[in-house]
């Protein structure tokens, strides 16, 4: 057997690889079913993924496009926001035409069936800034062109009297929705949005100016999450070598509160800090429910607090009809003497006025004084960089100066209470000489004057006194004087 015929033993190897090729089909089989799966399967998820990203784009598009319309002006139509703005506000007046078809003269029935609900207000407070009230209007810093937006500096110690300026009636809309209206001037609150020329990351504003509630004027509020004992802060002791930390919790109550805007789609927040500011959002912004900047404090007002503050109401009502009145009388009067005057002074027909040389204020150079009344009484500023000064007043008077063709000289004199806390304590005077240059010069080159004119204008060049000058003066005996002029 060890010496077998070839051909016998090469038949018989063929015979074996025969059946290990017809032993291994059916795996070759399964395995390119498997794989056909597999292709199948990568195909269909490559299919989806492109898909979904082209449903993003889209959305991202529209999104783009809603912003955009949200920042048109009032006066140019576009499609999209505004017919939903539309719809809201035509579903409030629906509510406002039944009620007034079924209240037949039943004015406590009207006023329920208006605003769907016995009325509640409430006072703000942003949990940044406890002990400060949320409120509408500016403080006695602020320009009057922000009299309707919402501020966040009004001090509980300094004005311990609930005014309507800080009361808000919590207004149920439908789909879970609010609408905030103030007491004050029986306005609902809405979201604007930076203009067109703004930075991309410009803040969006709170104004209570809208008669009725729609898109801009819709917000929801949602509760804030107790903190966990995981939550609390560790703060190390001014000592770092000391080894020793302390805890504090976190300030929580049930009544915190997250204001979300749903044409904003984002949260209002109010920053801290030692400056009134105002209540802003930030549009697409996730909210961090551990921020206190996102939290405000909603308390209800009782029973004496709205009776106080509805006098306070009638009183200020009452005093600007008063100052209406008399505005119009001192009108009337101006009027009618300029009419006299008119009479007297008038050319006859023919005449003509004599032809007047250059005044000095064309030809000449004058001297120009600038009288500024301060203090820091009812503020929480650091130091004299935060004074409202800086960025009202002085700000705007470069801004309307042409210094390349000027040639007067203003001279600003600033005034406040000796003793001042902030204007006339340890080196104030001398940061405020520096902090008066440094603005000078910065909002200078912020309008894009050369080094030349800047040299000129703060400093003086070759002997000449600079174009802008500052003398401090303070005043005694003002016990009982208001805090501003």
């Amino acid at each position: 057997q060890k010496h077998r015929d070839p051909a016998a033993a090469s038949a018989a190897l063929s015979a074996r690889g025969q059946q290990s090729k017809a032993q291994m089909a059916p795996s070759e089989a399964a395995l390119n079913r498997v794989l056909y799966v597999l292709l199948v399967v990568v195909g269909y998820l490559f299919v989806k993924e492109i898909q979904r990203a082209y449903e993003r784009r889209q959305q991202a598009l529209w999104d783009d496009r809603y912003i955009d319309a949200v920042r048109s002006s009032p006066e140019e139509w576009k499609l999209g926001w505004r017919l939903e703005d539309l719809e809201s506000r035509l579903h409030s007046q629906r509510r406002v035409a039944d009620a007034l078809v079924e209240a037949d003269g039943d004015v406590q029935h009207l006023v329920s069936a208006v605003s769907g609900h016995e009325e509640e207000y409430h006072t703000l407070e942003c949990v940044s800034r406890l002990g400060k009230r949320v409120h509408v209007g500016p403080d006695e810093f602020r320009d009057m062109a922000d009299r309707c937006h919402l501020f966040s500096g009004l001090d509980v110690k300094d004005a311990p009297a609930v005014g309507p300026h800080e009361l808000f009636e919590v207004v149920p809309l439908d789909d879970d929705a609010v609408g905030l209206r103030a007491l004050s001037n029986g306005k609902f609150a809405r979201v604007r949005a930076p203009g067109d020329e703004a930075a991309w990351d410009a803040p969006w504003t709170v104004e209570f100016a809208s008669p009725l509630p729609g898109l801009a004027e819709r917000f929801q509020l949602r509760n804030v999450p107790k903190p966990s004992a995981q939550d609390d802060v560790v703060k190390a002791q001014d000592d770092p070598w000391s080894g020793v930390t302390t805890t504090e919790t976190k300030a929580w109550a049930p009544s915190f509160r997250m204001l979300y805007s749903e044409l904003m789609r984002g949260f209002i927040q109010c920053n801290g800090g030692g400056v009134s500011e105002p209540v802003r959002g930030f549009s697409g912004e996730a909210a961090d429910e551990s921020r206190v900047e996102f939290q405000f404090n909603l308390t209800r007002a009782d029973a004496a607090t709205m009776a106080k503050a509805r006098e306070l109401l009638r009183a200020s009502k009452h005093a600007e009809e008063l100052r209406a009145k008399a505005d119009a009388n001192r009108r009337a009067r101006l009027l009618a003497a300029s009419a006299e005057r008119g009479e007297k002074f008038s050319l006859k027909p023919g005449e003509r006025l004599p032809r007047r040389g250059p005044s000095a204020l064309d030809s000449g150079s004058l001297k120009v004084a600038i009288v500024v009344p301060m203090t820091s009484r009812g503020t929480d500023m650091d130091g004299v960089e935060q004074s409202p000064l800086w960025f009202n007043l002085f700000a705007s008077f470069v801004e309307s100066v042409d210094w390349r063709k000027n040639r007067h000289t203003f001279h600003f004199y600033l005034g406040f209470d000796k003793g001042d806390d902030l204007y006339d304590t340890g080196d104030a005077w001398s940061e405020m000489r520096r902090a008066f240059r440094a603005h000078a010069k910065k909002a200078l080159r912020w309008l894009g004057y050369g080094n030349f004119t800047v040299a000129r204008v703060a400093d003086g060049i070759d002997g000449s006194k600079p174009a802008v000058d500052l003398t401090l003066v303070h005043f005694s005996d003002t016990a009982g004087a208001p805090s501003q002029a």
